[in-house]
């Protein structure tokens, strides 16, 4: 199905769903992601898709506590990377950290359109190439 699953992460509904960046007193860069938690069996049955969030591992970022965790762990093993280490260190091998993101699991779509057309005969042209 589409919905989430017990464990997904979902924004807080009190928060605003755009992360803020800044630099803070001493000048370092800083980004402030925004508040997320893990809903359960009863409340994913309720809660479509997409309001789902997974998140893009970093220090900043919490991590689903369902199968979606082992999927993405699968994904970045494939690169060598362990994205439960990087995840809760925000830390690359590279050397330097990453705080994280999160991005919606599905897109919802709004404000659009659908027309149908019915074929009236087998050779009726329904669309035209205006390429020329």
């Amino acid at each position: 199905g589409r919905g989430a699953l017990a464990g997904d992460l979902v924004l807080v509904s009190s928060e605003r769903s755009r992360s803020r960046s800044f630099f803070d007193s001493e000048g370092s860069f800083q980004v402030q992601l925004p508040r997320v938690r893990q809903i359960d069996e009863v409340e994913a049955r309720s809660t479509p898709g997409s309001k789902v969030l997974i998140p893009l591992a970093g220090g900043g970022t919490e991590v689903p506590d369902n199968g979606t965790l082992k999927i993405m762990q699968d994904v970045a093993a494939v690169d060598g990377v362990d994205y439960f280490e990087m995840a809760r260190s925000g830390m690359t091998d590279m050397g330097f950290t990453i705080s994280g993101a999160y991005r919606p699991f599905l897109a919802e779509a709004t404000d659009v359109q659908v027309q149908h057309f019915d074929a009236v005969r087998e050779d009726e042209v329904m669309v035209t190439d205006n390429h020329d």
